[in-house]
């Protein structure tokens, strides 16, 4: 469990090369493992970047973020640990930039998006609703539209069939066909109108100016907030378990789940160094051993949930190989137990977030989140990640690997008489 304190005066950073400014509000709220507000949050954002009680059609909205030069209005949900953030960002240039432009109005156009949406006494507009709504119903199709989709589904279903935090299509049509015009504005409530919201604002300003106006509109109490964050959600696999589904394509998926034995919050890093290890482009493993070297494989995918303490692979295969395969993915992830191995593998992920690193400090805003890294503490940035990785020795590899094995394994078997796929 990690505290962090923070308040709600908004943070300001001035970048003198910046041509753009960037002003970003965050709502958080508590989290579930089981994120039965997906479709409300999904609406919710569409209906107020799309629309607000001044500018009520998508059009309208459209030519007054044209006309106060709005280079972008964007939103953003993030699951953080045990906590939901809701971002909404605005970019728009730089005072002096060009004559027309009205920092008051670009902000106040900002505001009214997110605090004078849409209503009607208590609900959202209901033709509004209704459009987005019927929009989001026609995407959501029960049919699988290719493997991807099915793969996903399936496996998914697989690995969390208790139902603790996948939401199948099912589920999902019945949650989306709850949602109206007035629970919707309910939630608005709770989760934008009524709710704490932090604030950061950088580019090419003046400090009092920006903040002036800032104040004018964005208008709440001072608050100090502690957020206590839980950065490991652990739901561990004890046993094995294997499943094959059959598929209307041909091809055929390999899905394998990787836990932890003896989880432990430290084990974070690790896992995070084992993907980079398998997947990423210097030094990709998996992809390198069954499609560059044997050319068994049409794709492979490798993704983890630190947080869950899980690793996953998809490997889209030939079933005829699935034998071969299954010893190459077992032998490659041995290979990191033999010191030679992981000190390269570390040594070229080192070199290339090094790399990257520079190639960020290009960018002008790279030391404001730098310093909103270190405020938040929530060691996203580029040196933390590396620090992280250089004190992972051989020896503790090692013993992480000892301690991994496969909980799930799951095969979606592929039609090898389908003509068509």
């Amino acid at each position: 469990m990690q505290t962090i304190k923070t308040n709600t005066n908004p943070i300001i950073y001035s970048v003198e090369k910046e041509k753009k400014i960037y002003l970003n509000i965050i709502f958080i709220t508590p989290s579930k493992l089981k994120n039965e507000n997906y479709y409300n949050d999904i609406l919710l954002t569409r209906l107020l970047t799309n629309y607000s009680n001044r500018y009520r059609t998508i059009e309208s909205n459209r030519k007054a973020q044209d006309n106060y030069y709005i280079l972008n209005f964007y939103n953003n949900i993030t699951d953080f640990m045990n906590y939901k953030l809701y971002t909404f960002g605005l970019i728009i240039p730089k005072e002096g930039l060009i004559d027309e432009f009205n920092l008051e109005e670009a902000i106040k156009f900002f505001y009214d998006s997110l605090f004078d949406p849409y209503i009607e006494k208590d609900h959202f507009n209901s033709d509004i609703f209704n459009y987005e709504k019927k929009f989001l119903l026609n995407n959501l199709k029960e049919e699988y539209l290719n493997i991807n989709e099915e793969n996903y589904e399936e496996f998914n279903k697989f690995i969390d069939s208790k139902e603790e935090y996948y939401l199948n299509k099912k589920y999902k049509k019945e949650l989306l066909d709850k949602i109206d015009e007035y629970t919707l504005y309910d939630y608005y409530l709770k989760t934008i109108k009524n709710n704490t919201y932090y604030t950061n604002i950088f580019g090419k300003i003046e400090k009092d100016r920006i903040l002036k106006i800032y104040n004018k509109y964005f208008k709440q109490d001072y608050k100090e907030s502690i957020i206590r964050i839980n950065r490991f959600h652990l739901y561990p696999y004890k046993n094995y378990e294997y499943k094959v589904i059959p598929s209307k394509y041909k091809q055929s998926v390999l899905n394998q789940c990787y836990s932890i034995k003896n989880v432990k919050t430290k084990d974070n890093v690790k896992l995070i160094m084992l993907y980079y290890f398998l997947a990423s482009k210097e030094n990709n493993l998996i992809f390198n051993v069954l499609r560059n070297k044997h050319s068994l494989v049409y794709e492979t995918r490798v993704n983890i949930s630190s947080c869950y303490g899980y690793l996953y692979l998809n490997i889209f295969l030939d079933k005829k190989d699935l034998n071969r395969i299954k010893d190459l993915i077992k032998d490659t992830i041995y290979s990191i137990k033999n010191k030679k191995t992981f000190n390269k593998c570390k040594e070229n992920l080192l070199i290339s977030i090094k790399y990257d690193m520079l190639d960020a400090m290009d960018d002008y805003t790279y030391e404001v989140r730098t310093k909103l890294d270190r405020k938040y503490k929530t060691s996203n940035s580029l040196k933390s990640t590396y620090n992280k990785m250089k004190k992972i020795k051989y020896e503790d590899m090692l013993e992480f690997l000892n301690r991994l094995f496969i909980s799930r394994e799951m095969l979606l078997e592929g039609d090898i008489n389908d003509k068509n796929n």
